[in-house]
């Protein structure tokens, strides 16, 4: 992978910590984009949690305070707490074989099985977002 990737993962991590998610469902509730290790690709993917569910997580953004996070990750991908989002970028990025998980086209599970976004993941995803 070339420092165009690196600067990507960048740019992607930098996004997700910028958007506070509206939850339309539960508006009291605080959303965060949560980074955990896939047990099957064996990469980092993301999901939507409620933030009070990530409080134990030490790499936290933008800030480590309640409310005023909208992307964290799971002590498994990052066990460091203070660290810059530069750097966990690159940490990430250096870990893991993003490229092989990509290339296998699974993106979203279903039903144990994995397969490449459709309409409906679609949907949903830009339901979660506000969209």
């Amino acid at each position: 992978m070339d420092g165009g990737d690196f600067e990507q993962v960048c740019e992607l991590f930098q996004d997700m910590a910028t958007h506070q998610i509206q939850p339309s469902n539960t508006p009291d509730k605080k959303r965060v984009v949560y980074g955990q290790i896939c047990r099957d690709l064996k990469v980092p993917v993301f999901s939507i949690w409620d933030e009070e569910h990530t409080r134990s997580c030490r790499a936290r953004f933008p800030a480590n305070k309640v409310g005023g996070v909208h992307l964290c990750f799971s002590t498994e991908v990052e066990p460091k707490a203070g660290l810059g989002l530069d750097e966990v970028a690159r940490r990430v990025f250096e870990k893991y074989d993003h490229r092989s998980a990509i290339s296998s086209e699974h993106y979203s599970r279903d039903l144990w099985e994995w397969r490449a976004f459709d309409e409906k993941d679609r949907f949903v995803i830009r339901a979660a977002l506000g969209e």
